[in-house]
Formats: C-alpha cells, sequence, structure tokens
C-alpha cells in the first residue's frame, strides 16, 4: 500500500496509528528510493520539507562520534561551531554559525576595542541538561618586538547574558583560563575586550584564544591533573624568572626606572598568581582543567586574533563631556546602605570610579516630587579631603566675600579653634581624619586656579584668578612638602594641580604656632616664589561647618561646566522657578553655570506662533540664568536642518552652549540605547551628537531600575519606560552570589565605542577641516541622519581605517 492509503485507511478508523507511522518513515526511508521523484510529505516523516532528501547542508560527523563521545580524543572543531562576530551584532542563542576566519582589529592607545567570538555545539557530549563543556584559554597579544598586551589587564573576556531575552549584561569571565557550560541548540557569546595603555608602543600585534571541549565528570579532573600541574610549573617558573630580572639589577638606576621596574614585576606577579594552581584560591568556579600544550594544538579550535595599535592617543580627557546619571536611592534600597554612612560612601563610590572608566562623566541624583531632581557629583561635603576623583574641570564650595584680601595672621585664628569637635563622629575613613588628641585643627586653604581650566601651570601666580577652598587634617607628614615641591617641575594642567596641590598643602604642626607654620611652609618653595602664595582666611571654623552642615558647599560640577540640573520645564511657573534657583545657586557661586533641559517652550508664554517658534525662543526667555541649553533629541525628529535654527539663538561669545539628551525617545528607528535595538543604532546615538555639531550630551540615569531590597534580586525595568531606558549596567550579585562588581551592558559598551569614534572624527577634523570630516562619515556609509546609518559593521571599521590612513604619523 502507499501511505496516502495507510494514512486514509487509518483516518477511516479514527485514528492515525504508531503502525502507520513507521510504515510511512519505512517507505520513504527506502521504498521507493530509486525513482528519485517523490519528496517527502511536509510535516510527515518528522523533518519538513525535502528531510534527507538533499544532504549537502546537513552535519556530518565520523564514524567516532556514533560511540559515546570522548571530547579529549576527538577534535573539538567536531563537537563545536565557532566564529567571530563584531562588537555591533546582538548574538543570541539561535544566531546560526558562520565560517572561522582571522580576527583583525584596529585601536589607539588609550582605546578599547571589542569582538565577540561564538560557539554553539553540534552534538552533546555532557550530562543531563547541557551541550557540554568547553574550556576558553587566551594568550597574550605579543608583537615582533617583544611587547605585550597581557591577559587578564588588557585583554578579558565576559559572557554575554540575555536581559528579557536580548543578549545585554556582560559577566566576567576568570582568566586565563576559563570553563562554561553549552547547552542544546543554543549559541553563547564571549565578548573579548582589549584595552591598550597609553604608553603602548604602536606595531601589529598577535595572539590566540583556544577553544576546547572538555569532560564535565570528575574523571576529567583526573586525567587533566597532571598535565595541570606540569603547565604551572613552566608558567609560575617564568614569571618568577621576569620577576627576578625586573627587580635585581636596580642598584644606583634612577627613581624613575625602578619604579618602572617594579611595576613590571608587580605585572609578573599577578600573572603568576593566575595559573590554575592558584585558581580554587581566587575563584568560586572549582578547579578548571589545564590540557597539555601540544592538546591545545590537536585538538582545540584555535581563533587567531590580530590588532594593530596605532601612534593615535586618545585624551584622557573626554572631547565631549557625556554626563549621566546615577540613583543614590536605588544604591541604598539595594545594597542596604544608610544614606551617609561608610558602606553607603563607598558604594557611590565604587559607582562612580567605575563608570570614569566608560570616558562618561557621572553624576549622582535623588528624584522627589513632582519630578524634581538633586543632582550632584561629589558625595563628600567640601570639608572632606578625599573629593579630588570625583571633580571634572572645576570645583566650587563657597566663595569669600573678603576676595583676596589676606595676612599670615589670619592663620592664627584658625589655630584658636582647637577645641572644634564638630567632626569628631566622622567615621567615614575617607573623612577628615583626626588625631586622638581633641586639640587638632582643620586648616581652610585656598588654591588658585586659571579662568579657562585648559591653561598650564607654570608659575604660582596662574593661580590667581579663581578660588578653591578645601579643608585639610594636621596629620599630613612632612614629606608633602617635598612632594609639592617636585610638583613643580613639570608643568601641569590646572585640574591637575589643583587637585594635588589641594590634598598635599600645609600641615599646621601641634605645638608650632600659624605665623610659624606659614614661614616654614613658605620657605621650602624657591625663593623667587615665595610671596607668590597668598593664605586667606574664610570665615572660623565654626561658621565653615555651619555651612557644610546647610549644604552650602554642594554646587558641583558636572562634566565640562560647574553646573546644576533641573528637570525639564512645562509652564511658566516651572520656568520662573528655574530662574529662581539659579539667582539662588549663584549668591554661593556666581561662575556656576546652570543646565536646563527643555523640549518646548512654556505652555501659556506666548514666545512664538508655533510650538517649534516657541521652543526655539526659549533662551531668550531663561537668559542669563541659563548657560548650557541641553534639549530633547526627540524634538528633532529626522530634521537636521532645524539644529542651525536653535544654534542661531544662542550666545557662543557669552559662554553659552547647546547640547542633547535622550530620555524614553526618540523611538526607533533613531538613535537610542533601548533594549532590542540594533548594535549600530545604540552607537549612532554619539554619531549625531557629532554631526547636529551639540558640544555635550546628558543621560538622565543608569541605574534606575525597579526598587529591590537585596542586591541579587532580578533586574526589573520600570514600569512605563522602555526596557533598558535608564538602565546601562547590572549589580554582579545578579549573575553569582561571589561576583561583587558591577556588571555592563553591550549597550555601555557601544556607548563607549560612539565616544572614542568621536575622538577620531575629531583628529581627521583637526587635519582636513569639520566639512571633511562630515563628508568622511557620509561617504563610508557610516551616518547620514537619524534614520540613515549603517545597520552593518564593515562601513564603521572603513570609517575607522580611513582616519587611520590619513593622519598616522609617517
Amino acid at each position: 500500500q502507499t501511505s496516502a492509503s495507510i494514512a486514509k485507511e487509518s483516518r477511516k478508523n479514527g485514528v492515525l496509528s504508531l503502525c502507520s507511522h513507521l510504515v510511512i518513515c519505512s517507505f520513504y526511508s527506502g521504498g521507493n528510493a530509486q525513482g528519485g521523484a517523490i519528496p517527502p510529505v511536509e510535516g510527515v516523516s518528522g523533518g519538513g520539507t525535502a528531510y534527507g532528501w538533499n544532504d549537502s547542508g546537513g552535519l556530518h560527523f565520523s564514524n567516532d562520534l556514533r560511540r559515546t563521545i570522548d571530547p579529549t580524543k576527538v577534535p573539538s572543531a567536531e563537537l563545536l561551531h565557532v566564529w567571530s562576530m563584531p562588537s555591533t551584532a546582538n548574538v543570541g542563542c539561535q544566531e546560526m554559525p558562520r565560517p572561522l576566519h582571522p580576527i583583525t582589529l584596529l585601536a589607539a592607545r588609550n582605546e578599547r576595542e571589542n569582538v565577540q567570538i561564538c560557539i554553539r555545539p553540534k552534538v552533546s557530549w555532557g550530562g543531563p541538561g547541557v551541550a557540554g563543556a568547553v574550556q576558553v584559554h587566551c594568550t597574550d597579544l605579543c608583537s615582533t618586538s617583544g611587547d605585550r598586551l597581557t591577559v587578564g589587564e588588557s585583554l578579558t573576556l565576559r559572557r554575554v547574558v540575555p536581559i528579557l531575552g536580548v543578549p545585554d549584561a556582560l559577566v566576567p569571565l576568570d582568566l586565563p583560563l576559563t570553563q562554561i557550560n553549552l547547552f542544546p541548540g543554543d549559541t553563547t557569546s564571549i565578548w573579548v575586550s582589549i584595552d591598550v595603555p597609553t604608553g603602548q608602543p604602536p606595531g601589529q600585534y598577535e595572539g590566540k584564544i583556544f577553544i576546547t571541549a572538555m569532560k564535565t565528570n570528575e574523571e576529567s579532573l583526573t586525567q587533566g591533573s597532571a598535565a595541570s600541574a606540569k603547565a604551572d610549573r613552566h608558567q609560575i617558573y617564568r614569571e618568577i624568572s621576569n620577576y627576578l630580572d625586573n627587580v635585581e639589577p636596580i642598584d644606583g638606576r634612577p627613581l624613575e626606572d625602578v619604579v618602572e621596574r617594579v611595576k613590571s614585576a608587580t605585572a609578573a606577579l599577578r600573572r603568576a598568581l593566575r595559573a590554575t594552581s592558584f585558581v580554587e584560591c581566587s575563584s568560586d568556579n572549582g578547579p578548571v582543567d589545564m590540557m597539555e600544550d601540544d592538546s591545545y594544538t590537536n585538538l582545540s579550535v584555535c581563533t587567531k586574533l590580530r590588532l594593530t595599535v596605532w601612534d593615535f592617543i586618545l585624551p584622557v580627557t573626554p572631547s565631549l563631556p557625556a554626563v549621566f546619571g546615577i540613583s543614590e536611592t536605588v544604591i541604598e534600597d539595594r545594597y542596604g546602605v544608610e544614606h551617609g554612612s561608610t558602606d553607603w560612601y563607598a558604594a557611590l563610590d565604587q559607582h562612580f570610579k567605575w563608570l570614569l572608566r566608560y570616558r562618561i562623566s557621572p553624576f549622582f541624583c535623588r528624584w522627589g516630587d513632582s519630578m524634581r531632581v538633586l543632582a550632584y557629583t561629589c558625595p563628600w561635603p567640601g570639608v572632606v579631603v578625599d573629593t579630588d576623583h570625583n571633580l571634572s574641570w572645576a570645583y566650587r564650595t563657597w566663595r569669600t566675600p573678603r576676595g583676596l584680601d589676606a595676612d599670615v595672621e589670619s592663620i592664627d585664628k584658625f589655630a584658636d579653634s582647637r577645641d572644634d569637635d564638630s567632626f569628631a563622629g566622622n567615621t567615614d575613613p575617607r573623612g577628615v581624619r583626626r588625631d586622638s588628641t581633641p586639640k587638632d585643627k582643620l586648616v581652610a586653604t585656598e588654591v588658585m586656579r586659571t579662568d579657562t581650566g585648559y591653561a598650564y601651570i607654570t608659575d604660582w601666580a596662574s593661580m590667581r584668578r579663581e578660588l578653591l577652598y578645601r579643608f585639610i587634617p594636621i596629620s599630613y607628614e612632612d614629606d608633602s612638602f617635598t612632594k609639592l615641591q617636585s610638583l613643580r617641575q613639570k608643568p601641569k594642567t590646572v585640574d591637575e594641580y589643583t587637585n594635588e596641590f589641594c590634598i598635599l598643602s600645609f600641615r599646621v604642626a601641634k605645638f608650632e604656632t600659624g605665623a610659624q607654620k606659614v614661614n616654614r611652609f613658605k620657605t621650602s618653595l624657591s625663593k623667587k616664589n615665595q610671596d607668590e602664595l597668598t593664605i586667606v582666611n574664610v570665615y572660623s571654623i565654626a561658621e565653615a561647618v555651619a555651612m557644610a552642615k546647610d549644604d552650602k558647599f554642594n554646587i558641583y560640577n558636572c562634566g565640562k561646566t560647574s553646573s546644576t540640573f533641573t528637570i525639564v520645564p512645562l509652564n511658566l511657573e516651572q520656568y520662573e522657578s528655574i530662574r529662581n534657583m539659579s539667582n539662588e545657586i549663584r549668591t554661593y557661586a556666581p561662575d556656576a553655570r546652570v543646565l536646563t533641559t527643555y523640549y518646548s517652550g512654556p505652555s501659556d508664554a506666548p514666545l512664538g506662533s508655533t510650538h517649534f517658534e516657541a521652543f526655539i525662543k526659549v533662551p531668550e526667555f531663561l537668559r542669563p540664568h541659563t548657560q548650557i541649553y541641553c534639549t530633547s533629541e526627540w524634538v528633532l525628529g529626522n530634521r537636521e536642518d532645524l539644529v542651525k535654527d536653535i544654534v542661531a539663538e544662542l550666545q557662543p561669545e557669552n559662554g553659552e552652549e547647546w547640547w542633547t539628551y535622550v530620555c524614553l525617545g526618540p523611538t526607533d528607528p533613531h538613535p537610542n540605547w533601548h533594549l532590542g535595538m540594533k548594535g549600530t543604532q545604540h552607537r549612532a546615538v554619539m554619531w549625531r551628537v557629532w554631526k547636529e555639531g551639540g558640544t555635550g550630551f546628558l543621560y538622565w540615569g543608569s541605574n534606575c531600575y525597579e526598587k529591590a531590597t537585596i542586591a541579587s534580586a532580578e533586574i526589573r525595568f520600570r514600569h512605563g519606560l522602555p526596557p533598558g531606558d535608564g538602565v546601562l549596567f547590572y549589580p554582579g550579585e545578579v549573575f553569582s552570589s561571589a561576583l561583587h562588581q558591577l556588571v555592563a551592558s553591550v549597550r555601555l559598551e557601544r556607548i563607549l565605542s560612539g565616544l572614542q569614534d568621536i575622538e577620531y572624527l575629531k583628529l581627521y577634523t583637526s587635519r582636513y577641516g569639520r566639512d571633511e570630516s562630515l563628508a568622511l562619515l557620509e561617504k563610508t556609509g557610516v551616518y547620514l541622519g537619524p534614520e540613515r546609518y549603517t545597520h552593518d559593521h564593515l562601513p564603521i571599521d572603513i570609517l575607522r581605517g580611513e582616519i587611520f590612513s590619513a593622519c598616522r604619523s609617517s
């Protein structure tokens, strides 16, 4: 009988029996094979249209795999698909394999470049629920001249973990050796990041990443123990030899050379500690099997990684101020820290320093009623000494009405305040430190700095124009004077000078009068500069403490300017509130720069006949109470031509700037950072800023998840917001109870890449002009407008390659 008659007869009896299935399968697998003209029926025979009819696209395996699979005896290429994808690709679990090619990257110094390595099992060889385990092993990237980019320092690996089914979280992996589990039918992506240090010699660097299928049972640990011990011994021997080579010949060498050798030796010891013998001492992942080097060559899938480092150095200070918010309330709730406690300061400090690595200037914020928000960059009061790393280009506490009129005797007034114990209860180790005696004193110092914030300091007089007040403790050692004098041996920027000078200022000894102290301090300077130092009396200690408690110190800068933030105004009353707040701020900091965000004019004031006319007239209405006019990208839509109308209303000669921001919108297809958008769409936010000519960028929040009271609670995006809006990183505890660090999103990495693209474009502009830079952006097809930008990564590589070829040193 034919399959059709069998099926017909079975349906007549009310059921399609298992027997009929077996007959049909038998019929198609062999009964009519000679005719070659009848394809299998869709939905029948278990494989869809033409299943088994054309085997050219199927998977073929050796006979060894027809039995129980031993990954230690079978090449991993027969068990795994391995291929690479660019950093702009969203690699989901259903991503299909591609051919494996060597990875070729280009990076400047002080730049991070990323790529993804994808792994998908062809077969399963592991235990229940997993396809199997793979071991990933990285080597250093080495140049022909012997320079290297070391694993764990310059080269890091992170596993891409889905959030709401979208690949986003980047969970760190152990280095140089890590083991991960694969799941049947799922693609796993490993995010490879290479950070090139500022002092890295240019050249061609090459390294390898080995991916090896592993056993997952105890037998593999036993078999691998001998190989692991041997490999460890060799590695530790090499690193200790390198250590001795660096530290032994240091007698009589200059201090700078000794410092460099100690740094190199420290790096060698750290590499030794990363040997697998110590894995269980530093990780909760348990021991990882280390194969012999020959096994890597014979069985592993080897991915070659080639990096060209060129002589361009990305500036340490970003060309574009990118100012992002961190919610202190979320930190308090999720980490269970009390506002103002030692743990609170530590948590905020961790978030601040971590986000700085992404070329972002963070600010902290606490949301209030009616969409009001308190924003600041430094959590410590102005009296605390450890505020320097929280400051960008400028810092203000309060301004003395007495100006620069001062004399040496004024220091004695501070000496009389010995019994002031206002800070005795300060338990924050970063706060003002006190000795055991209750008769300690605080000393207020004034530091001169220039107007611009960009000039270089070559003499003390250039610091006279602006004031920076800071309280310091009395416990600094005498070597502070030596360090202070060493600051003057080479030019420094105003901010470098200010930050170091404030901390290394003068010390009042317990049994010295203020006048004696000032005299000792001044004589420690070279004679020609003794008269350049001015000490200013700034109120009494008691008055200063009272001001600090009243938060009159908390006028801080964000990004490139000393700014305070207000939320988007909608009506005349809210606009008037902005003007009043600006006036209040200027009573304490007359030169503070105020940033106002807006996307419309006041709804109840006739500034223009149309919505857009009212919108562009806002600067006229807010002047002189606002200096930075920050508008939503939503307003422009796809009309880039409207930018010139906005900018035409500003007065750059009076210090006015135009910034942009994204919040909620714009939505697809415009550039934004929502979860699920294209990778190039994330990166295009900064391309848009560059093309439109904004001088800064604001983002409202980076950790604004729904409320949770434990760090490991699942991440929930806020109701009413697009997924991912206001969330750019995650608590590490969400992914592992032992991971006490922040976890970046792929979107945050793409923001960094976009900011680095701006530095490339700025370099090109400095050589060939802005018009040529914009033309290159369009010619390569990278970005033409908010709805016309590349969806593929190749144009990005072409753009960067063009700039490299045009701007590299010959």
